[in-house]
């Protein structure tokens, strides 16, 4: 698996909701999940000193019900892992992980919505309208 790391610049000073928000909208399909996190810092992704990677794919509920983003920092060699408040602030040593998606067509086959066959209870039906 490939990740690919950005930065937001734009969002320094706003909240982790807001750029959950943002990334969501603009990388459908390919943030990193909490799930993915291991296998990233095993990809030793060279990154400088008290850099945070945010893993916007998930979210992971706090001990008094609040809602919190998986992440993972890096402090010299070592890496940290953990989880912030949505409602913490966004800085410059932030990072947002993304799953490299691949290029190219896709193994599914398109589908003509106007071109279906339906089959309810035996009898066969043909989409014309959506």
């Amino acid at each position: 698996m490939k990740f690919k790391i950005i930065e937001l610049p734009q969002f320094v000073g706003k909240t982790l909701q807001e750029v959950k928000d943002f990334v969501e909208k603009e990388y459908p399909g390919q943030l990193a999940k909490e799930e993915h996190r291991e296998e990233f810092i095993k990809s030793n992704p060279k990154l400088p000193d008290w850099t945070w990677c945010f893993f916007f794919g998930s979210k992971v509920r706090g001990s008094v019900g609040d809602w919190h983003v998986p992440c993972a920092g890096r402090g010299g060699s070592a890496w940290g892992r953990g989880a912030v408040w949505l409602t913490d602030g966004w800085c410059s040593g932030c990072r947002v992980v993304l799953v490299e998606t691949s290029k190219g067509k896709s193994k599914h086959k398109s589908i003509d919505p106007l071109n279906i066959e339906l089959k309810i209870n035996g009898k066969k039906y043909k989409v014309t309208e959506l």
